[in-house]
């Protein structure tokens, strides 16, 4: 997906609902090799990829500092039987 420069990136999902927060932010489209990357977090425990996830978080964070006030920033809960199966929960490594 091609996008202008300062467009924002906003799936289509998002695009066609409404939400009881102000904003919110990824760092990019859930596509290609973002997913691949996410999936080797996720399932491989490839927990450098957290650190880089975290990373860009952080300079997106940044960047728009003036636009953009995170105020804070949460993992989505994983279930304790499957944190307890895989050992980790690879949100917290992000968040």
């Amino acid at each position: 997906m091609t996008m202008a420069e300062g467009e924002p990136l906003v799936c289509r999902v998002c695009q066609q609902k409404t939400y009881a927060f102000e904003r919110a932010r990824s760092y990019g489209i859930y596509d290609g090799p973002l997913v691949r990357a996410f999936l080797l977090l996720k399932w491989e425990r490839i927990e450098l990829l957290g650190e880089w996830f975290a990373g860009r978080l952080a300079e997106m964070v940044r960047r728009e500092a003036g636009r953009l006030a995170a105020d804070v920033v949460v993992p989505v809960p994983l279930h304790q039987d499957r944190e307890r199966q895989r050992g980790y929960n690879q949100a917290s490594l992000i968040s």
